[in-house]
Formats: structure tokens, C-alpha cells, sequence
């Protein structure tokens, strides 16, 4: 993925990144040349969409998900009904989307508005939270998606994936079933 110099009506150069998603403008004055996403001068997190991977592993009744059912039924449902569209963490990568997994497969994902710290309810509720995520739209996988056939792994600790990963994951899913936030 590489940046093109651009000039705008005014005639000022950028430095244009398309992806599928978002179009992300730099002011070329940083620099004399465009930059790759490894190379980018101002924080990666303005430049390109992060997509995080997360395990959902804890399976505890209070702060977790005792059955696969129960997880499906979080991303599809109670990630809004029951928690008010905020997905509590024990990381605190930034994030634009999160795809949520367990036991090696892909159920779905949430499209982040924004990162707050946890509040004494959320604290409560998760087992040590460092991050809250706001949700402001959820989508449950028609299928579970076997991460490992296509060679993801090693995401314990959360694990940035990329949008052509995403895609395809998103294309094995299957039909998606999504819900926004009316908050």
C-alpha cells in the first residue's frame, strides 16, 4: 500500500492513500515524498483503518460467555440490549473495527466510535477492563470462520489484521446480521 502525491483545487499537495473504506489525506509540508503505511510520519492511527483481532476466551458466567451460544447471541443482540453498546477489554489497542473470535473462529465484528476508560460499572462487570470500546454497530457471521485455514493465529493479546484478511473473513462469514446503536 503506498501513498500518491496529489494536489487539491488550491494546488497544495497531499499525500492519497485509497483503501475500500476511507480516503486518508497527509499535507506533503511533513515531508518531500509520499510514505508507505510502515514509513507514515504522523501517528499510523490517523492514517489507515486498524482492524483488531480479539479472543474472546473467558467463559466464566459473570464476566464471560459459559456457551458459544451466549457469545453469538452478545455480538448479535446484548452488545447493545444488556451493555449498552460498550465492549469492555483487558487490552487497549486502538481500534476502528474489532473482529471478535473464540475458540479459533470468527463470529462477527464491531465498528468502534470511540475509546473511553472504564467506569466503576464497567469494572464490575469485566474482568480487569483497560479499555472501553464504544460500539456503534455490531455484525454477526451467518458462519463461524476457522481463523486458522487462513493462517491467522498467535492473537491472544489482540493482533492487527488487514483489510484484505478482513474481506475474506468477512466473505466466509457468510450473510451478515447487523445492529447499530440508537443511543
Amino acid at each position: 500500500m503506498n501513498f500518491v502525491k496529489v494536489s487539491d483545487e488550491n494546488g497544495d499537495e497531499f499525500c492519497s492513500l485509497t483503501s475500500k473504506v476511507l480516503t486518508y489525506l497527509i499535507n506533503i509540508d511533513q515531508a518531500n515524498k509520499c510514505y508507505t503505511q510502515s514509513s507514515c510520519p504522523i501517528d499510523e492511527a490517523k492514517c489507515f483503518m486498524k482492524i483488531i483481532l480479539y479472543s474472546n476466551a473467558d467463559k466464566n458466567e459473570k464476566t464471560g460467555f459459559p456457551l458459544e451460544a451466549d457469545f453469538a447471541n452478545y455480538i448479535r443482540n446484548d452488545i447493545f440490549s444488556k451493555f449498552r453498546g460498550r465492549y469492555r477489554y483487558s487490552q487497549q489497542k486502538h481500534a476502528d473495527i474489532i473482529l471478535l473470535a473464540r475458540d479459533a473462529k470468527a463470529y462477527g465484528y464491531f465498528v468502534i466510535s470511540e475509546m473511553v476508560p472504564p467506569n466503576s460499572e464497567d469494572k464490575a462487570l469485566a474482568k480487569n477492563p483497560k479499555k472501553v470500546y464504544i460500539v456503534k454497530e455490531s455484525v454477526a457471521f451467518e458462519n463461524r470462520v476457522p481463523l486458522r485455514d487462513l493462517n491467522i493465529v498467535g492473537y491472544q493479546f489482540g493482533k492487527a489484521i488487514t483489510e484484505e484478511q478482513f474481506d475474506n473473513i468477512k466473505q466466509l462469514g457468510g450473510r451478515q446480521y447487523s445492529q447499530t446503536n440508537d443511543e
